[in-house]
């Protein structure tokens, strides 16, 4: 569009201002909505009642009531019936923060407001476990019959590298005890 002449068509005019009424009316009525859904969670903190569901919202001194929309309370009810997201509700403040900054829903800012803490406490458990069972693993004591005879028993030890060897082999672990 290098020509300084260049007129924009009037209908190309008018059809930006159409689509431009249309936003504005939309935008009126999302405003009347989140007008109504206020009151109405007023309603509900006051008085007590819960949101859906099993869900229940703090009392209106710990949940600020202007930060709180309809839609955040549905999500909400959905989002602490799963148990990795159970502190929802006492992180709404941020959650909700997030959520409206970068225009994500609330299990997204969870996700990126608190997935490396949620991740590093899943990690040290699994670690835990791991250990647990690898010490299990290695402190397995096998009976093993001596020559075959069954008359004398002796008790082996047999370590990680022996249990994945007897496996590797086909052998079960009693067997390769008593072949050692």
């Amino acid at each position: 569009m290098d020509d300084k002449n260049y007129q924009v068509p009037l209908s190309a005019l008018k059809a930006e201002r159409a689509k431009g009424k249309r936003k504005l009316k939309l935008m009126e009525e999302r405003m009347k909505h989140f007008a109504d859904d206020r009151d109405q969670l007023t309603e509900n903190l006051m008085d007590g009642s819960s949101v859906g569901g099993d869900a229940h919202i703090a009392p209106a001194e710990q949940t600020p009531i202007e930060i709180v929309t309809h839609d955040y309370l549905t999500e909400l009810a959905q989002l602490i019936k799963n148990p990795n997201y159970a502190d929802s509700t006492e992180r709404i403040d941020e959650l909700r923060e997030y959520a409206n900054e970068y225009g994500v829903s609330l299990k997204t800012a969870y996700n990126s407001l608190f997935a490396e803490e949620k991740f590093e406490k899943i990690r040290q458990k699994t670690e835990a476990e791991a250990m647990q069972k690898f010490q299990a693993k290695q402190a397995r004591k096998i009976e093993a019959v001596d020559g075959g005879s069954g008359i004398s028993k002796k008790v082996a030890k047999l370590n990680a590298t022996q249990i994945a060897v007897a496996e590797m082999m086909g052998m079960t672990s009693e067997e390769y005890a008593r072949y050692m």
